[in-house]
């Protein structure tokens, strides 16, 4: 009972700042999702990864066919990726391409994939001379 008696001050400032903290806090910084993503590796962390909070769950095949298809300036379209879903065996994909003011015709490509497998990824050392 010392114990509590001892530090009971300590303890209550520090729940009323935990609690000030919350009610500051708006709902969107408490409860929006987080993606990793890995610039290097796709089955380990390269320790270059790079933490964003996003209100668009990536994990969600609905969610993530919300992606707009219009950036500013930029026009995006589709591409069929059924074939390589099943090749890959993923949860969820979606591929698109984008081309804006400047970029000659030459698209961004955005590509979202998810797998409970590792059979799914490859390491950029073969993927990209394959193209993919």
């Amino acid at each position: 009972m010392n114990f509590l008696r001892q530090y009971s001050l300590i303890l209550g400032l520090s729940i009323l700042i935990i609690v000030i903290v919350l009610l500051l806090s708006s709902a969107d910084l408490l409860f929006s999702s987080g993606v990793t993503f890995i610039d290097t590796e796709l089955n380990r962390s390269s320790g270059q990864e790079v933490y964003v909070k996003t209100t668009m769950d990536f994990g969600s095949h609905e969610h993530l066919q919300t992606f707009p298809m219009t950036v500013g300036d930029w026009r995006g379209w589709p591409y069929e990726t059924a074939e390589w879903e099943a090749l890959l065996k993923t949860d969820l994909m979606i591929m698109r391409g984008y081309v804006g003011p400047g970029s000659y015709d030459r698209p961004l490509f955005f590509l979202a994939m998810q797998a409970d497998t590792e059979s799914s990824f490859h390491p950029p050392h073969i993927c990209y001379p394959a193209a993919g």
